[in-house]
């Protein structure tokens, strides 16, 4: 027996940095997702406060919470599945991030109908980064550890869920 395998007798072997880091990476990502899975429905549950504030008609509403969110959020999604191909895809989830944090605030700050519709289609455009940059960066470390990685990040979905109807409420 060689002097390594002895070494590994009795204990596991230590993960690796990479994977070490890769399980940290899946894990910041999963908050992340579950950050904007609250932030996405959340106004679903403040409707009438909102209504009454800033004075919407129900198609107001319903614009906010459709086109000015879905719509950009389905389309913009494409484009950023290409860039996280061709760009640093940590940046673009930060660049995503930062976005849709900023136009979150905007959308607390709103007067009116048009600013808040513009800061939903903002939240839209950030929040379409986080998932195929996301995704590619789970899929390049979940080829070394079995795929695991993608069950853990999808957890956020379900908590940020959860989650918005807990803070909502």
């Amino acid at each position: 027996m060689t002097n390594s395998m002895a070494s590994y007798i009795g204990s596991p072997p230590e993960p690796s940095p990479s994977v070490t880091a890769g399980w940290y990476a899946v894990t910041v990502l999963c908050v992340a997702l579950l950050v904007s899975y609250t932030d996405r429905l959340i106004l679903n549950l403040v409707v009438d406060p909102i209504r009454v504030d800033l004075i919407l008609t129900d198609v107001e509403i319903s614009l906010l919470q459709g086109a000015g969110f879905a719509l950009i959020f389905a389309i913009a999604g494409l484009p950023c599945g290409r860039l996280a191909d061709s760009i640093n895809r940590r940046n673009l989830i930060a660049a995503g991030v930062l976005l849709w944090s900023m136009a979150t605030v905007a959308c607390g700050l709103s007067l009116g109908f048009w600013s808040f519709f513009g800061a939903r289609v903002a939240v839209g455009m950030g929040e379409a980064a986080l998932v195929p940059a996301a995704s590619s960066l789970i899929i390049d470390f979940s080829r070394r550890v079995g795929g695991h990685g993608a069950r853990y990040f999808s957890l956020g979905a379900t908590f940020g869920a959860g989650g918005a109807l807990l803070i909502g409420g």
